[in-house]
């Protein structure tokens, strides 16, 4: 699902780290004893949801670790369920390194989370008339809507770390609306660290420091494993 994919776009290393709520103790005890650590943001909420193929390409790549792939999602902030307006995202991977491309979307009265193929098509449609995000685009549906809290941290070296909670999942693969569907909850806490090649050794010196050794982790394949459609661990 990737084409046309140039050589000057921005790339950085995100390292992930999946908690339990028993280990938030130990995090919160590392960020007080980590004074080069600060909030940079006020907490705010994250909403997404994922598209894919009818074949789940996108879910496939991740979950074989294949080293290009991406993952198309749309996004808005705040509390918000019908918001006139949200970012439509592809997230690239290139083996640990990633990068993002993103326009804006009008979405008028659309739902993003109960959207017919028709409607599919004209948000679709706008990502064309953009111009500058890459692969197939035209091949996608919506499939799950994925929200939580996310904090926001930077380091004085540059290196940023997010920290995510409250995470829940939502089938979005039918025109229920998000009010009429199932809520899948997951109470652990994922922490990422993000950093550009440049900051790589001063990322290597923090993390050696972190109490908690980083994993794998895709909220996109952890919400498909909640509505079923997906093995994840």
């Amino acid at each position: 699902m990737l084409d046309n994919i140039p050589d000057t776009l921005d790339w950085r290393y995100e390292t992930k780290f999946s908690l339990i709520r028993d280990d938030e103790q130990r995090f919160l005890d590392w960020i007080a004893g980590t004074p080069d650590f600060y909030r940079v943001y006020p907490t705010r909420r994250v909403n997404s949801v994922y598209l894919d193929s009818a074949d789940y390409d996108c879910a496939i790549a991740n979950l074989n670790g294949t080293g290009w792939r991406s993952k198309f999602r749309m996004r808005w902030y705040g509390i918000e369920t019908n918001p006139e307006t949200v970012t439509f995202e592809v997230k690239l991977k290139r083996g640990r390194l990633g990068t993002k491309q993103s326009c804006q979307v009008n979405l008028s009265t659309l739902d993003p989370c109960s959207l017919s193929s028709s409607e599919t098509d004209l948000i679709l449609r706008q990502v064309h008339k953009a111009g500058n995000i890459f692969g197939s685009v035209d091949i996608l549906n919506p499939v799950l809507f994925v929200g939580y809290e996310r904090e926001y941290f930077q380091g004085m070296s540059g290196v940023k770390m997010t920290v995510d909670r409250e995470l829940i999942f939502q089938n979005v693969m039918d025109r229920q609306g998000v009010d009429n569907r199932e809520i899948h909850r997951d109470l652990r806490i994922v922490l990422e660290f993000k950093f550009n090649p440049e900051q790589k050794d001063q990322a290597t010196e923090i993390m050696s420091d972190f109490p908690f050794s980083a994993t794998r982790n895709s909220k996109y394949i952890l919400g498909l494993s909640h509505i079923g459609k997906a093995m994840y661990f």
